[in-house]
């Protein structure tokens, strides 16, 4: 479980991502996103997957040398 201070972290950095948000005004340069946690998810497993390739090779490279 999480402890006070770890809880903490989370409420203060959700309350100013809703301030942020409350401040900032729809823009036609970036619409809003909404995503459920599925989505989420989904994307950031994909995005993950992209990275593990890109630093593979390199990895193996610097493994080699040692």
């Amino acid at each position: 479980m999480a402890n006070d201070q770890e809880m903490s972290g989370w409420t203060e950095l959700l309350h100013s991502s809703t301030k942020l948000l409350e401040h900032a005004g729809p823009s036609s340069h970036f619409p809003p996103l909404q995503r459920n946690l599925d989505q989420l998810e989904s994307l950031s497993k994909k995005l993950k997957s992209k990275t593990l390739r890109a630093e593979a090779p390199s990895q193996s490279i610097s493994a080699t040398r040692q």
